[in-house]
């Protein structure tokens, strides 16, 4: 079963009681599933307990409509919890086996082959980027040249920006991210800058710096697999991660549908 893990220093223990003294009580009854593995000492129990009353009280503070997780102490499974609905519209509650999308923890991946493709002597971290890519990108604000290592690192000097999701057909990566580089800005927020730094002067959170490793895995790997592809044979097939697949319709059981935010809101 894959999941996410979690390990709480005594400074989170700390964070996590104080937020569950600040949230208010809320009456409604959130749906909770909690597993907890014989491993689990008392003072692990006494951390699941916390987590059990503060996460059903948290999401509906923060207006999400369910959550699962994994917690490990040293290499060991704890728990297993799931926390509010799967589907908020017929009150399916999720479960310790319910699939959500990645998200963000995609990126994980990229680096991942990003450097299985640096062991095996395919590409190098100090490899201009422009040796790969089927364009051409150049800061504008100077630094020189734009290395693997700056994009792996967030420090190209592109600007920090919010991601986009489309659950339908996608355009190609190579034709995505063509257009977003021949661009000044970035049509999100109002308009974000798509360069604000030097080549390797700060380090800048960056999807579309992550996007663009992901289209050198798919430019770089000798036997011409997409980016999808490729983390599916070379990172989750090994691993045997039965409940994760690469992006696209999700024929998985127990998958959650999508939810989006508007004005703060589900």
């Amino acid at each position: 079963m894959d999941k996410q893990i979690f390990k709480k220093s005594n400074t989170h223990l700390i964070a996590l009681l104080a937020g569950m003294l600040a949230l208010p009580l809320v009456a409604a009854e959130i749906p909770t599933t909690s597993i907890v593995h014989e491993s689990a000492n008392q003072r692990d129990k006494a951390l699941i307990r916390g987590l059990n009353a503060y996460l059903p009280e948290y999401l509906q503070e923060i207006d999400v409509p369910g959550l699962n997780i994994a917690l490990a102490r040293h290499g060991e499974v704890i728990l297993e919890g799931a926390y509010g609905y799967a589907d908020a519209a017929s009150k399916n509650p999720v479960t310790p086996d319910t699939v959500f999308r990645s998200g963000s923890m995609g990126k994980t991946y990229t680096g991942v082959a990003i450097m299985q493709l640096v062991e095996r002597g395919v590409i190098s971290l100090d490899d201009p980027i422009n040796k790969y890519l089927p364009f051409e990108v150049q800061n504008p604000l100077g630094g020189g040249e734009i290395t693997v290592f700056h994009l792996m690192v967030h420090t190209s000097g592109l600007g920090g920006d919010a991601a986009g999701s489309i659950f339908g057909n996608t355009r190609p990566l190579d034709e995505v991210l063509r257009d977003k580089f021949s661009k000044s800005k970035q049509a999100m927020v109002g308009g974000i800058p798509t360069w604000t730094k030097k080549v390797g002067e700060e380090r800048q959170y960056s999807n579309i710096g992550i996007a663009t490793l992901g289209l050198i895995v798919e430019r770089a790997n000798p036997d011409k697999l997409s980016f999808s592809e490729f983390a599916e044979k070379n990172i989750m097939e090994p691993l045997g991660m039965s409940s994760t697949q690469r992006a696209g319709p999700l024929p998985l059981n127990s998958s959650s549908p999508f939810y989006k935010w508007i004005h703060a809101k589900v």
